[in-house]
């Protein structure tokens, strides 16, 4: 593996989105969690001297939902549903996908098509995968449930996309690709990014590959999203629950049967099946990861950039009202509370500065 690290802002200036085309997948049963066929956007370059460079984005839905919790389970916030009500009744027409998509960004991020801010990529041929399966391109079941249907077809999703993106683009030796995850994408990296370079370079020759991880260097920490934690959402443990409070039995990994998504040597390590989600985490996919890939995080959410270095800090983010920590001695940020820590943003002002 090859790390780089940067601290950066999607967008400087505001500046006009880039739309983008959908464009339906061949397998129809590529489908999303609400039954309506899957399918990626496109946006192509003008420019002939980039016909074989591409940028494939891995990013949110349109809502900006990641996963969905068990039907019944507490603390359901914006980024996770229940995933019953964004299910279909069996006896439903499915809504189809918006035809049109924007590049993540405000159209002046490292992702965009403009040229002034994004000299580097402006001109590469760029195609945007949404997650629409309710566990982040994670998940391999169906379940029936009360005359609905829950289709966690993420994994099937996306390896379809590729192997048409591949086809449609007639990928080759000579094809350039940045595979690029945004938020949960850029999660999804951690875990698929070799899984992906293998399959292009077995379906297409592709060996010019890099993986781009924007915002989605999440450990296992405390204090997020009124005291719930990536614990409970992804593993259903409740061992680190920061106060007292119903907590879900089971989370969406094995829920959404999301085992074969994540890195298979450290499953096969982690002898302990309540245990094996933990192989879900970031920290547990770049400790093994053999691509190139460049991590990238926001500035306002810095403190991710110390627990990729392996730094010991303390931050007070008075915006968000967290306080946080990351201690090499676990790879695990913390609330400063539990070691009594004083909190101090000076920590960070080279990286936010």
């Amino acid at each position: 593996m090859k790390l780089a690290l940067f601290t950066t802002l999607l967008g400087v200036a505001s500046s006009v989105p880039t739309n983008m085309t959908l464009k339906l997948l061949n397998d129809k049963d590529a489908l999303c969690d609400q039954g309506q066929q899957a399918g990626y956007y496109y946006y192509n370059s003008d420019d002939p001297q980039h016909v074989n460079d591409f940028m494939i984005i891995v990013s949110n839905n349109q809502e900006g939902e990641l996963w969905c919790l068990p039907p019944g389970k507490v603390n359901i916030t914006k980024n996770f549903g229940n995933c019953y009500w964004t299910s279909s009744a069996d006896n439903a027409t499915a809504p189809s996908l918006p035809t049109i998509a924007q590049i993540p960004g405000d159209g002046t991020g490292i992702f965009s098509a403009n040229c002034t801010s994004n000299p580097d990529f402006c001109k590469f041929n760029k195609i945007l995968l949404k997650s629409c399966d309710g566990a982040n391109f994670m998940g391999n079941t169906d379940i029936s449930l009360d005359g609905r249907t829950i289709r966690f077809r993420g994994q099937r999703i996306l390896t379809s996309s590729i192997e048409q993106i591949a086809s449609d683009y007639k990928f080759s030796s000579k094809t350039t690709v940045i595979m690029a995850g945004f938020g949960g994408g850029a999660f999804l990296m951690y875990q698929q990014a070799d899984r992906l370079g293998e399959q292009l370079k077995t379906l297409s020759g592709v060996t010019d590959y890099s993986v781009l991880a924007v915002d989605g260097y999440w450990p296992r920490w405390s204090g997020y999203h009124s005291g719930d934690t990536f614990a409970q959402w992804i593993g259903g443990d409740t061992s680190s629950a920061p106060q007292p409070s119903p907590r879900p039995d089971t989370g969406i990994f094995n829920y959404a049967n999301c085992s074969g998504s994540v890195n298979q040597e450290c499953l096969a390590e982690v002898t302990d099946e309540t245990k094996k989600w933990e192989c879900a985490l970031p920290t547990q996919g770049l400790a093994r990861i053999k691509s190139r890939i460049f991590a990238v995080e926001q500035a306002w959410g810095a403190f991710g950039s110390f627990c990729l270095v392996n730094a010991v800090f303390d931050y007070d983010d008075s915006w968000h009202g967290w306080h946080v920590s990351c201690d090499p001695r676990d790879g695990v940020l913390h609330t400063c509370v539990e070691y009594g820590w004083t909190c101090s943003p000076e920590y960070l002002d080279a990286f936010v500065n």
